[in-house]
């Protein structure tokens, strides 16, 4: 099962040697998204990063910094959604989508979509689950272009959950930062996770 974590919105004291922790304990891929951030401030994150780690980051909206970085792929978001029909040699492209209706939409542009929210989310207040599980189950069931990832309330004990419906994977940002922002407390939220995948064999 993919397993994707994506960075805290704003701001965040020592945020690349949190990221680098993070990657050398195990982390296989990031989402670099910092709403609102231009992409000479995503630069500078980028270069405090290890580039020994930049294929494992997937950056949000600002396609320019494909042309200067390893990274792994671009994220598109609704403001950029209409570049996903652009050419990119050898990196992923994924996009977020709110209801199956709109992934046939991106599917052929895209390595994988985020679904979401498909719990009660941990980071937005009264953002609550979207989806009927069992028609969850069904949908997921039926063969797909494009892998669909689990957003929203993806906490450590819903991952099996996550997986037996069918999910190619799973996206954690609440669950990873949850009001905690110091290196220990993020490795510690993230370890608690990486447990819980090894104990469930979705490594």
């Amino acid at each position: 099962m993919q397993f994707i974590a994506i960075t805290y919105p704003g701001k965040l004291k020592d945020e690349g040697e949190i990221i680098n922790t993070l990657f050398r304990e195990g982390l296989p891929c990031l989402h670099l998204r910092k709403p609102g951030m231009n992409a000479q401030t995503i630069a500078s994150l980028l270069n405090v990063i290890d580039s020994k780690f930049h294929h494992r980051i997937v950056v949000n909206d600002h396609i320019e910094l494909a042309d200067h970085y390893d990274i792994k792929g671009i994220h598109f978001s609704g403001r950029t959604r209409h570049l996903l029909t652009t050419p990119f040699n050898g990196i992923s492209k994924c996009c977020s989508c709110h209801s199956f209706s709109a992934i046939p939409e991106v599917s052929a542009f895209c390595d994988y979509v985020f679904l979401s929210p498909v719990f009660n989310s941990i980071s937005k207040c009264g953002y609550k689950a979207a989806f009927d599980y069992g028609e969850l189950k069904n949908q997921l069931s039926r063969s797909h272009q494009t892998g669909i990832i689990a957003l929203g309330g993806v906490s450590p004990d819903k991952l099996m959950q996550t997986s037996e419906l069918g999910f190619h994977g799973a996206a954690i940002l609440g669950g990873l930062w949850n009001g905690k922002t110091t290196l220990n407390e993020v490795v510690s939220n993230y370890n608690i996770y990486k447990k819980q995948l090894e104990q469930c064999d979705l490594m």
